[in-house]
């Protein structure tokens, strides 16, 4: 042990709903007690006001939302040297940005760096060119990448942003759910509408045209089909008014929705349409619950998803190939709770919340030369 507490200063560019500030969440709430706690995030829901009181956090340092500040930087810094800050552990590209830059003016701390998805396909050629240019600078600055998955570790080594030697793949953990509350949706009890369920942010990384289309595929093939999706996010406006254009009245948008185990309790499968993932929990907290997942077959769904053992992947360009694996599910029964016992058995072998955190724990000890 330590002669005292390692001092973890954990950053991140959205304290929103997500899977990085789920991530973050789970680390404050789970890390052993010879960790000191502070937090650089913006001041946003529904994260920031409870890290603020939550008694294992010594202080926030506030971030402005979606955007780089110096000013923001140097004030992190302060916090970094009044509080001797040990370890860094950035979330995400603008967390690594902040975190990175810190070293630079605080050298004494060392930088643990998780991507939590890689996401060089959303940008045009410039952009992406000049992301992969910075992130290859700021590898210089981090000690460690975490990734959460193997194919993600793999896409970043690959384009040089995260290094062999350097990389170590912590898959995400997932707590024990909620029990579903029976009496939640009751206008979704309808045993002849089975219902297809999204958990999903509307950014460009889920891919909702992909889901549109899907939705108005089966809407001709398989009409007592019920969509419902639950999220929100920037594209979610565009999404809902491409629905309404189509008469896609096999659509429900349910908006943010605090229990993601009430809907899901509901469901008969879970629909996942990224482009991309890091590690994605919906599919982790479907597979908790026993409910079947058809995902795209991409980086991040292919390590929580074996086809046609736990649920079905397809590929990302086929929309007609999703509604085949939806039909999979919803047309045999008995297939659907091989599905969902095989689901349960690989989160708790693979995905166990102890786990994921005591390697973590044990990696920030080791970089922090507690170890």
């Amino acid at each position: 042990m330590p002669s005292r507490p390692i001092h973890l200063l954990l950053v991140t560019g959205r304290a929103d709903v997500g899977g990085g500030p789920r991530h973050v969440d789970l680390l404050v709430r789970n890390l052993p007690p010879d960790f000191r706690i502070w937090i650089a995030c913006p001041d946003e829901p529904p994260h920031a006001a409870a890290w603020r009181e939550h008694p294992r956090v010594d202080g926030v340092a506030w971030l402005p939302a979606r955007r780089f500040s110096f000013a923001a930087l140097i004030g992190v810094a302060r916090l970094a040297r009044r509080e001797r800050i040990d370890v860094v552990y950035s979330h995400g590209p603008s967390g690594g940005l902040y975190a990175r830059l810190l070293r630079l003016v605080v050298p004494r701390v060392r930088v643990v760096h998780a991507f939590h998805g890689i996401h060089i396909a959303q940008y045009r050629t410039f952009t992406r060119f000049a992301y992969v240019a910075v992130e290859r600078i700021l590898r210089w600055l981090t000690a460690r990448f975490v990734h959460v998955s193997v194919g993600e570790r793999d896409a970043a080594v690959a384009v040089g942003i995260s290094t062999p030697t350097r990389a170590v793949v912590i898959y995400n953990g997932i707590e024990t759910m909620d029990v579903p509350d029976p009496s939640a949706f009751p206008d979704l009890a309808d045993p002849t509408r089975p219902v297809i369920a999204m958990l999903t942010r509307f950014v460009y990384a889920k891919n909702l045209d992909l889901a549109l289309e899907i939705a108005r595929l089966a809407k001709g093939s398989h009409p007592e089909w019920w969509f419902v999706w639950a999220g929100d996010g920037p594209e979610r406006a565009r999404i809902e008014s491409a629905a309404r254009e189509a008469a896609l009245d096999n659509i429900t948008f349910l908006g943010a929705i605090p229990r993601p185990a009430d809907l899901l309790g509901r469901a008969s499968v879970l629909l996942s349409t990224s482009r991309w993932e890091g590690l994605p929990y919906a599919l982790l907290e479907s597979g908790v619950l026993g409910v079947p997942v058809v995902a795209t077959r991409v980086v991040g769904n292919s390590e929580v998803v074996e086809d046609g053992v736990n649920g079905y992947l397809f590929p990302v360009d086929s929309p007609s190939a999703g509604v085949e694996a939806l039909s999979h599910v919803l047309s045999d029964p008995f297939g659907a709770l091989r599905l969902a016992a095989n689901a349960r058995a690989l989160i708790a072998d693979r995905f166990s919340l102890d786990r994921s955190v005591d390697r973590t724990a044990q990696l920030l000890r080791e970089v922090g030369g507690a170890t």
